[in-house]
């Protein structure tokens, strides 16, 4: 089977949460044959999303159509969404009923299936193959919401399949009836014509000659109908519609009217009877009116005391808070009065404070520039200050063991991770964040020893190492040029001019230790634009094999990272406290980026979402790379929810308040299929991530 655009298929919900609703596919019609859904088929658009309006049971049957989406770049397999879905039509096949009569006497002993939903059109099949109904479940019976206007259909005319021992179909009531029933009792119909018939003689304006000369017709026709159909008790519904179908005039209506009358109760005089009817109605009604009239009067009299007794409480609680209001008038004015004396005291002191500090600032001022004055001119007493000593920077050769699959990067992350107690998911995230050409950013204590083994996976543990100290305000300070002391080397003066040059040969990754020890707006930020756009710094520029990571220490020292650093960074969790291991075995990857982005996965994300998104799309484009990184390295259902903790949310917590944050991260999650251990994850990492970056 192959699945195709606008295709039936008929498949049970799966409610995960009231979120989470899905559809499982049984069968699918291909042209007019149903046939068992292949899941292979619907692979690469599993899973097929429900609504979350939608109000229909778990593991009811369900139909919907397949509607084509465009063509993700670089995947040849079709994706498929669902149109909109509704309930599945079921026919039951009981011992088939010999006719419309039997089913409806035993409707109510018939069995039902616990898969048949309250919101699903229910039918009977008939032993000639017709259907009846369609009915509906309540209370585990069946009941039909038009008893009067049942309808019947040839069960040829329906495409149906076969499921637990029943028949399965969609929008049954679009074939077109080849007639109706009348499920209700005879009693009920012949009550109705009763009604019919007395309602019809109250309402003729004849005199009593005319009634006279009527009742010799009425008999006759009594025995003619008696003649015609038997000698008879039961004034059945056909009898009765046949005769209503002869009555053209309203001179056979009443003769009719007077047959249903003299059948049902056997009455001698019709018009006797209904005059004494319409005097007993008139005096009912006389009655009752008078009693509905007695009873609007005492309601009303007792809203009315009742409308009293809450006036006089509302004006005793009027009273009682114009006393409260003056009172805090009067304690309001008292406390502006303290408030502005306070406020005159408190604006003397610190402009004395002030003006202390400027006398102080200003002496100190002429003190330095005094003594620069006199050492400008002078000999040098000390020698000018040179380099602090270099950082020992040795990286090993590319290894020959080669990666060329995702497949074998999968193995050699998993072998890692387990050998040094790390999370397989972390190291993933981070590979994929390197060939992505983005930044990992590592949040915890095993960040560290997730990125070396990271760089030992991905490039031969070909990895140098770099301390950023608190005073780096400037791009210089990270090839070692001290922007705080001109002409002054720092320890790291050597770090990145090697690795620049090793990475000639092959890639190498430099990891920044604790980078929000300085201000990243001020030293990383403008080094990461720079090197975007093709600006080597000091002639360092490794192009696209020096990889940069970083990891982040929190505390009262600390700075607060940037927003824009998430366009050239993601972050990945590393909570993990890891096993030292000294023996790795180092690997190279050797395996291309997809030529094609995944566009849809970071949009997707942000559906209903936009009005709290306030960073440029440079974020969604990195989600984009992140994305087809992570693409044959993860399943397909895992790569949004990676872009979303690693990516949306640290965004969302550096640049939004924390109402805004709360809502953001709600709306994410809506868009994410989780189950209950994923989300108690998802909450704590939102939290989390709020504490370390907001």
């Amino acid at each position: 089977m192959t699945a195709n655009d606008g295709k039936l298929i008929i498949g049970r919900l799966s409610v995960k949460n009231r979120m989470n609703k899905r559809l499982e596919p049984l069968f699918v019609l291909n042209e007019d044959t149903w046939e068992t859904a292949d899941l292979d088929d619907f692979k690469s658009s599993a899973p097929l999303k429900v609504s979350s309006e939608l109000s229909i049971e778990n593991n009811a049957l369900v139909a919907s159509e397949l509607l084509k989406q465009p063509k993700l770049p670089g995947k040849p397999e079709s994706v498929y969404k669902l149109g909109s879905v509704r309930p599945a039509d079921i026919v039951l096949t009981p011992k088939l009923p010999s006719s419309a009569v039997n089913a409806i006497d035993s409707i109510g002993e018939i069995a039902l299936p616990r898969w048949i939903s309250e919101s699903s059109d229910v039918y009977v099949k008939l032993e000639d193959d017709t259907l009846i109904g369609p009915f509906r479940q309540f209370r585990k019976r069946l009941r039909a919401q038009a008893p009067q206007r049942l309808e019947l259909r040839r069960m040829a005319d329906i495409n149906a399949t076969e499921f637990d021992g029943h028949l399965v179909a969609s929008r049954i009531s679009r074939v077109s009836p080849i007639g109706q029933f009348d499920a209700r009792s005879d009693e009920e119909i012949v009550e109705l014509a009763a009604d019919f018939a007395v309602s019809t003689l109250s309402n003729l304006e004849v005199n009593d000659t005319q009634i006279e000369a009527t009742k010799e017709s009425l008999r006759q026709v009594g025995d003619w109908l008696a003649d015609q159909h038997g000698v008879h008790q039961d004034f059945g519904q056909e009898q009765i519609d046949r005769a209503m179908t002869a009555c053209d005039n309203a001179a056979i209506a009443r003769r009719v009217a007077q047959d249903v009358a003299t059948k049902l109760g056997g009455l001698p005089d019709v018009v006797q009877l209904l005059d004494q009817a319409i005097e007993e109605g008139r005096a009912n009604a006389e009655r009752g009116e008078h009693v509905r009239i007695v009873e609007q009067i005492a309601l009303e009299r007792q809203q009315l005391d009742s409308l009293i007794e809450n006036k006089t409480a509302v004006q005793n609680e009027l009273t009682k808070l114009q006393t409260q209001t003056k009172k805090a008038r009067v304690a309001f004015d008292t406390a502006q009065q303290s408030a502005t004396i306070r406020s005159e005291e408190v604006r003397a002191d610190v402009a004395k404070a002030v003006e202390e500090i400027i006398e102080g600032s200003r002496a100190r001022l002429t003190s330095s520039i005094i003594g620069r004055a006199l050492t400008s001119n002078s000999p040098s007493l000390h020698p000018s200050p040179g380099p602090e000593s270099a950082q020992d920077v040795s990286i090993p050769e590319v290894s020959s063991t080669r990666l060329t699959s995702p497949g074998m990067i999968n193995t050699k992350i998993r072998h890692s991770a387990t050998k040094q107690g790390l999370q397989s998911i972390a190291v993933q995230r981070m590979v994929a964040a390197f060939r992505a050409g983005l930044m990992p950013v590592a949040l915890g204590n095993g960040g560290p020893m997730t990125i070396t083994a990271a760089a030992a996976v991905a490039y031969s543990g070909r990895l140098v190492r770099m301390s950023i100290a608190h005073d780096f305000l400037h791009p210089n300070d990270l090839v070692g040029l001290h922007s705080g002391k001109t002409g002054t080397l720092r320890a790291n003066h050597q770090v990145l001019s090697t690795a620049s040059t090793a990475a000639e040969a092959g890639e190498v990754v430099v990891m920044f230790e604790a980078i929000n020890n300085a201000p990243t707006e001020s030293y990383l930020i403008p080094w990461l634009q720079s090197w975007q756009a093709g600006y080597p710094l000091h002639g360092i520029d490794g192009g696209k094999n020096l990889k940069i990571a970083g990891t982040i220490a929190t505390g009262v020292t600390s700075a607060r990272i940037s927003p824009d650093l998430w366009g050239h960074a993601v972050v990945v969790e590393t909570a993990a406290l890891p096993n030292h291991s000294s023996a790795r075995d180092h690997s190279h990857i050797d395996l291309p980026m997809p030529e094609q982005e995944m566009p849809e996965v970071t949009r997707d994300l942000l559906e209903d979402v936009r009005s709290y998104w306030p960073i440029s799309d440079d974020v969604i484009q990195a989600g984009d790379r992140f994305a087809s990184a992570l693409s044959g390295l993860q399943p397909e259902d895992q790569i949004p929810r990676s872009v979303a903790l690693c990516l949306l949310l640290p965004a969302a917590a550096t640049a939004l308040s924390d109402i805004e944050y709360a809502e953001f991260t709600d709306s994410i999650a809506r868009n994410l299929s989780m189950n209950e251990d994923l989300a108690v994850h998802y909450s704590g990492l939102v939290r989390r991530l709020r504490m370390r970056l907001g």
